[in-house]
């Protein structure tokens, strides 16, 4: 059985001109792997693939659900473990394409997964809604002490978690699916230049016009995850006159450069057995290292 090529690394790094080179050279199909590409109405902040490109290559596992349903990494891991199956079963190759290191580590490594505590559950986020973060912190500093030092504690959902599922840790070792991990790396400052001008494009496509619609139709809701993502939550405030639309661009800029650096921190911690790509190269010379690397059918 080959192994599924996974292109990993901060958003603007050039990973999807990558997976469709690759796939057109080596009878590839592509897999969606950013949490954001999951929801319907959400295409320009999210740079989902062009209508041409999803015509000319299969792609799948985007537009999945509406931005006020829920959607988990399990239900992810479901839905990808049976799309690579099914695209090795042609005699085709799976490419897993983005930056969601969740969605990655759910693939890469075989969970157990901590119970959840409903009656807990509810008890925490309704003192969450109540007296906010602060509270969710004392809480978990007290009841975990140990387990609340290790995680992101300006995170609710963490906290949320730790608390819920009491202490439990989710447990993790190598699954046994096979995987070619790519990590593209790329300079901070070739970055973060490729990200102003990637919001820069995003509005003369039509980011703005896509906010609007959202807010049109579910109101000021920032607290569905969809539109708490980069690229929406920033335009909120705008919408009600709070900001200028400037201010707006340039806080999707700064919280963009804030995710890239998670997601390049992620990848270089999460994973042993990775191969490391300058994405600064030309796209010749990272499809003839990737197809070198490649333990393809």
């Amino acid at each position: 059985m080959s192994a599924s090529l996974v292109l990993f690394g901060p958003t603007a790094s050039g990973k999807s001109s990558l997976a469709m080179e690759l796939a057109r050279r080596n009878r590839g199909e592509i897999i969606n792997m950013d949490s954001m590409q999951i929801y319907k109405g959400m295409d320009v902040g999210t740079a989902k693939p062009l209508a041409k490109e999803r015509e000319e290559i299969p792609h799948h596992l985007f537009d999945l659900v509406e931005p006020h349903e829920e959607f988990s990494t399990v239900m992810y891991k479901e839905l990808a473990l049976e799309t690579i199956n099914e695209i090795q079963n042609r005699g085709n190759n799976a490419i897993l394409v983005g930056g969601t290191g969740l969605y990655l580590s759910a693939l890469y490594y075989d969970y157990s997964f901590r119970p959840q505590n409903h009656t807990l559950k509810e008890k925490y986020r309704h003192l969450y809604e109540e007296e906010g973060l602060e509270s969710l912190q004392k809480e978990a500093e007290l009841l975990y002490p140990s387990l609340y030092s290790e995680i992101d504690r300006s995170n609710p959902h963490r906290l949320l978690r730790l608390l819920e599922s009491q202490g439990q840790e989710d447990k993790r070792q190598r699954s046994s699916l096979e995987l070619d991990v790519f990590l593209l790396e790329i300079p901070p400052e070739v970055l973060n230049q490729r990200i102003e001008e990637r919001v820069k494009m995003m509005m003369q496509e039509g980011l703005l016009e896509e906010v609007k619609k959202l807010y049109e139709r579910y109101g000021d809701v920032e607290y569905l995850p969809a539109l708490k993502g980069i690229g929406y939550k920033e335009f909120y405030p705008y919408l009600r006159g709070e900001i200028s639309l400037e201010d707006a661009m340039e806080r999707q800029i700064i919280h963009t450069r804030q995710y890239a650096k998670r997601q390049r921190t992620w990848g270089r911690n999460q994973y042993t057995d990775i191969h490391k790509l300058d994405a600064v190269t030309s796209l010749e010379e990272k499809v003839a290292q990737v197809e070198k690397l490649w333990r393809k059918a």
